[in-house]
């Protein structure tokens, strides 16, 4: 997701699961800051969309594939092993 940017150097992008709660997202020491160059190092796949507008939610849909989130839209479920 990508909101407004809250300070100079912020992009406004949020990555995570998906599923955190807010509880979760609001408790700073669950969140990590990184740099947009090493968030595209880790997946190439979000370069397409890296200059989207705030507002823009995306959805993996394929292990190197997202799109743009819409209401019912299918997002890619995998079983991690441990």
């Amino acid at each position: 997701m990508r909101d407004e940017p809250t300070n100079e150097g912020d992009s406004g992008w949020f990555f995570g699961a998906g599923n955190e709660s807010d509880d979760y997202v609001n408790d700073a020491s669950n969140l990590e800051l990184w740099r947009i160059g090493s968030v595209l190092m880790y997946d190439q796949a979000l370069s397409d969309f890296i200059t989207a507008p705030y507002g823009t939610a995306l959805i993996r849909v394929d292990h190197d594939k997202f799109e743009i989130d819409a209401p019912g839209k299918e997002g890619m479920i995998e079983k991690m092993d441990d």
